[in-house]
């Protein structure tokens, strides 16, 4: 893996016939990509795509709902 620092790197996959890829295994190792981890796809056609793990993404979520509350005065969102 060529890594240009700690958070950029360039690595190529190939995609089967099934449409599969196989993240490569310094790859899951740097991201905490484990058997069973259930990993979300986000698409931009204008800028490409993202892979994250999904509890990732359920943490992300609950910090944001969390900062939202705080600047609502505690009110939910309706």
């Amino acid at each position: 893996m060529k890594k240009q620092n700690k958070r950029f790197f360039i690595k190529d996959v190939h995609v089967g016939k099934r449409g599969q890829i196989v993240i490569p295994k310094d790859i899951r190792e740097l991201f905490g990509i484990k058997a069973g981890d259930h990993l979300v796809l986000v698409g931009n056609g204008a800028r490409g795509l993202a892979i994250m793990r999904a509890d990732q993404i359920e943490e992300f979520a609950k910090a944001v709902m969390s900062g939202v509350r705080k600047i609502r005065g505690g009110k939910p969102l309706k």
